[in-house]
């Protein structure tokens, strides 16, 4: 188990080895025995083992965050929407874990990919099943219903992204962080789908 940093890299190769295998669980295994190993050590942590065990919690996020946005709001539509609910607070559970460690790097990919989350919670209410049987009028009113709980998880995913960028004044700019500008560029078009516009400028000398 000692010295840390030696027995991190070790787990890393065996990452590696498992997945030149195609043996997904192993994988899992060996990042969760990354993060163990990084958590138990105390004052023998160092930045690398830190950044191992951080981007070991941003994989094992993935599947996570897959597990909900397999949940499709369709009818039952409470029952579902429960399910993805659930899903939805232990990816961002397991996102924030990634978060905890400070590296940057995990942190603008943890912090999109939340936002995205959010994002997608709002999309996935709006293009929800309807219930069978609604006259035209109760649809209309089922849809504003929807917009209704959809729009505060679409606020909240525009924060987090606006948070990302953010990172930009402490010097980070990273893949993430561009993808948050795009994000922001769909949701609030009108401050963030900006283009620069160039000039030419001619100076005369008579």
């Amino acid at each position: 188990p000692f010295p840390l940093d030696q027995a991190q890299q070790a787990r890393m190769r065996l990452i590696a080895l498992a997945e030149s295998e195609g043996y997904s669980h192993q994988q899992r295994y060996w990042m969760n025995k990354i993060i163990e190993a990084d958590n138990t050590a105390s004052t023998e942590s160092s930045d690398y083992s830190r950044g191992l065990a951080a981007s070991a919690a941003l994989q094992l996020a993935k599947p996570i965050r897959q597990i909900y946005q397999d949940i499709q709001l369709v009818t039952p539509l409470e029952k579902n929407l429960q399910s993805k609910k659930q899903a939805m607070e232990s990816a961002l559970e397991a996102y924030g874990k990634a978060i905890d460690y400070h590296i940057a790097e995990v942190t603008t990919a943890a912090t999109y990919h939340i936002g995205e989350i959010y994002h997608d919670f709002s999309i996935s209410l709006l293009e929800s099943q309807r219930p069978p049987g609604l006259s035209s009028d109760e649809r209309e009113e089922y849809d504003v219903l929807l917009e209704e709980e959809a729009y505060p998880f679409e606020e909240e995913a525009i924060k987090l992204h606006e948070s990302n960028i953010s990172n930009i004044q402490q010097g980070i700019y990273d893949n993430w962080i561009k993808e948050s500008i795009k994000r922001l560029a769909e949701l609030l078009p009108a401050r963030y789908d900006k283009s620069e516009k160039w000039v030419k400028f001619v100076k005369t000398i008579n």
